[in-house]
């Protein structure tokens, strides 16, 4: 469950803040979207970039209180760190597809 939400946390907030430094980029001019998606923008910008790191926080939360609560905290740190190194490497990926489809 630690690995879990590890993982949730650091994908979440990742995804939400790439969603809103791009919105940002789009709005200040310093990249530009094919006129089509400048609307979409906004929504990613506006929503669903705080709407995602609001989420990956609220994970990050549930992880600790789960883990303040456990008797073997040695071995939950220790699932919660691989989740959260994990989790970054396993964005990147996906950060990379995103990357290609925007520019």
């Amino acid at each position: 469950m630690v690995l879990c939400g590890g993982v949730a946390a650091i994908l979440l907030t990742w995804h939400g803040g790439l969603f809103v430094v791009h919105g940002v980029l789009v709005e200040a001019g310093v990249i530009s979207v094919e006129p089509d998606l400048v609307a979409l923008t906004g929504w990613y910008l506006y929503l669903w970039g705080p709407w995602f790191i609001v989420g990956g926080l609220a994970f990050a939360g549930a992880t600790a209180l789960y883990v303040r609560q456990c008797d073997d905290r040695r071995k939950l740190r220790l699932y919660g760190a691989v989740g959260a190194l994990g989790a970054p490497v396993l964005g990147l990926d996906g950060y990379r597809d995103w990357l290609r489809a925007v520019t």
